[in-house]
């Protein structure tokens, strides 16, 4: 159905449905069983980039090339929210555990805290050296991980914003990060075609793996 390149795509928490994200400047909602479009979420001037469902299903999340963040309703594809701030296209968006915040990266190299209902700037997180590809939240939400073009992942405070650990090493352009479910470790992958775990406390290079050039 999509008239573009698809960038994102997402489960809802309980598996019933899809929802994905396109050049196309649009995003779409689908019944995992049966591929039939439910709904779609139209409002963006430029491609999206990633998507993403709230913790209970009731929201969608979308970033795009406008500069923007959106929050719609998952069950009537209403329009209820804009994040604007950034200064570049955006990369990569979040939704917190708990749902009650929302974490956009962009080129600008910040990635920015949200309150989910509010739409207000709570936390900014400045410190890479180049665009953002990707962020997460950790697992009890207390923490913010990102992932740059200039070879670092770096962990924040979500309340201060600081910077409490770097994981460098990989010798290109990070593309994405995640935690581990329990939190204690950090993996992230690159651009010089290898994934790295990482502690999650002391920043220590744990393992890494690579593809060889034959595959």
């Amino acid at each position: 159905g999509h008239t573009g390149p698809l960038s994102a795509c997402a489960f809802s928490p309980d598996g019933q449905l899809v929802l994905t994200a396109a050049h196309d400047n649009s995003a779409r909602l689908w019944d995992s069983r049966s591929g039939s479009e439910l709904r779609r979420f139209d409002g963006h001037t430029s491609r999206l980039s990633a998507c993403a469902f709230s913790p209970d299903g009731q929201f969608v999340l979308t970033a795009a090339w406008d500069n923007s963040a959106r929050l719609w309703d998952a069950r009537s594809g209403a329009e209820l929210r804009r994040f604007d701030g950034h200064t570049s296209l955006l990369s990569a968006c979040a939704f917190s555990p708990d749902g009650q915040f929302v974490l956009t990266a962009a080129w600008d190299g910040s990635a920015r805290l949200w309150n989910t209902h509010s739409g207000t700037e709570i936390q900014r997180f400045d410190g890479h050296a180049a665009a953002l590809f990707a962020c997460t939240f950790s697992p009890d939400g207390q923490l913010v991980l990102t992932a740059a073009h200039d070879n670092s992942a770096r962990l924040w405070d979500i309340h201060s914003g600081t910077e409490i650990q770097r994981f460098e090493g990989h010798s290109g352009a990070l593309s994405s990060c995640t935690f581990s479910p329990d939190g204690q470790f950090v993996l992230t992958t690159a651009w010089d075609s290898s994934a790295r775990l990482w502690d999650a406390h002391t920043g220590a290079e744990l393992r890494r793996s690579y593809q060889s050039d034959d595959g």
